[in-house]
């Protein structure tokens, strides 16, 4: 490079305090420069005098600098910024029903708060550097699988507890151990088909010796939307799309069996005759009556039967627009993304949001077996908040680096 091409860019990128942006915007200015230099060696000039003409033309460095900083900052996406925001506050509904068991909100509070955090520090991450983590992130998610599986501290519902202190983890906790890790699998060219359908297996089957089937199907159904989009090896995305289709059709084999005449117990026929007694007696502004009587999992999985019985259907239809509001910008923010990685990412947070909300409303409904799939940001409990907060959080740092990358590309 030419002193002249050399002082100009460093000059521009003084001005420009983000490294990503800079060096987009100093690759994209020399590209320029050099377009313009060979057609003015093209016509005859010298390659000197062509590159000192370049230069010129591209202004003065300074102000040029300080117009692309304006111009190419990173955005934010206020709409799914203030849809997260309204999902928690309305996370809360449910825990206002029940009132007696006020516990429940100041955990929800810190839950809600760390779930901001999470997603304002993803957001300014720089999402690309995720893929360094795949192996401490894997290693990391199986070890607390086998403290889970040989050194359990509790059991709640029948599934093992770790508590270290005042954190207590469950198996779902290590699923966004996996999310990470398989972002940077995908993308590892030196990956066959056989090493990566072995690294499925092992958390796949450490999920069914523990017994909790959600984690199964949450596991393989992010897996599924992150391989449709990825950029792989061919053979690697056949292969891996038939593994996670097999492990789709166990974990809802499994489920679904509770639909067979003689298991469909008499304890999930008078929590559907509750529902339904709910969605017969409420109406716009709420049925009144007892809190959140004759609902069980008030706060957790029937989060959004109790916000229909205590406050109406319009507060349960807002509630749902709300999650469904999420989904639709992440839809309209996909197509837009053209790195194969931002891709991979968005691809399994809509997987993630679509699964758990659609199978909770049909569960609600009684088109899904009562599986235990919580709404999100709605239903209580800290994993559900901080595996989407991290979700979340991936998605604005896409947007944010889409936005820039695309403005430059303007």
């Amino acid at each position: 490079m030419n002193n002249s091409k050399k002082i100009f860019l460093e000059t521009v990128g003084t001005e420009i305090k983000s490294p990503s942006v800079r060096k987009m915007i100093v690759t994209e200015l020399e590209y320029h420069i050099d377009k313009e230099k060979q057609r003015f060696i093209t016509s005859g000039m010298d390659e000197k005098d062509a590159e000192e003409k370049a230069v010129a033309q591209m202004g003065n460095p300074v102000p040029l600098g300080k117009e692309l900083k304006k111009l190419h900052r990173p955005k934010v996406d206020w709409w799914i910024a203030v849809l997260f925001i309204m999902a928690l506050c309305l996370g809360f509904l449910p825990l206002m029903a029940i009132g007696g068991n006020l516990g429940f909100v100041p955990h929800k509070i810190i839950y809600a708060i760390f779930g901001l955090v999470i997603t304002g520090g993803l957001m300014l991450f720089n999402y690309s550097k995720i893929v360094k983590f795949r192996w401490a992130s894997y290693l990391g998610g199986l070890f607390l699988s086998f403290l889970l599986f040989l050194f359990p501290t509790a059991y709640v519902n029948g599934f093992p507890y770790v508590e270290l202190g005042p954190l207590a983890f469950n198996i779902l906790d290590t699923i966004p151990f996996f999310f990470i890790s398989w972002t940077g699998f995908l993308r590892d060219k030196r990956m066959n088909g056989l090493v990566l359908c072995i690294l499925y297996l092992i958390p796949f089957l450490m999920f069914a010796f523990i017994g909790n089937i959600l984690a199964m199907l949450l596991y393989t159904l992010i897996l599924i939307g992150m391989v449709v989009w990825a950029d792989t090896a061919r053979p690697n995305k056949i292969y891996l799309l038939l593994m996670g289709a097999v492990g789709l059709v166990i974990g809802l084999a499994t489920r679904l069996k509770t639909y067979l005449p003689g298991e469909y117990t008499q304890e999930k026929t008078f929590v559907y005759s509750n529902i339904q007694e709910v969605f017969t007696h409420a109406n716009w502004l709420g049925m009144g009556g007892d809190q959140a009587a004759g609902v069980p999992e008030a706060h957790t999985d029937l989060a959004l039967v109790t916000i229909i019985q205590q406050f109406g259907w319009l507060t349960g239809l807002f509630t749902v627009i709300v999650l469904f509001g999420l989904l639709v910008r992440m839809l309209f923010i996909f197509p837009r993304v053209n790195d194969p990685l931002g891709k991979v990412l968005i691809g399994g947070a809509i997987t993630l949001l679509a699964f758990q909300t659609f199978y909770n409303l049909g569960m609600i409904l009684g088109i899904f077996p009562l599986v235990g799939v919580p709404l999100p940001f709605i239903s209580y409990g800290s994993y559900l908040i901080v595996f989407n907060a991290i979700m979340l959080g991936l998605v604005l740092s896409v947007y944010r680096r889409t936005s820039t990358f695309h403005a430059i590309k303007a």
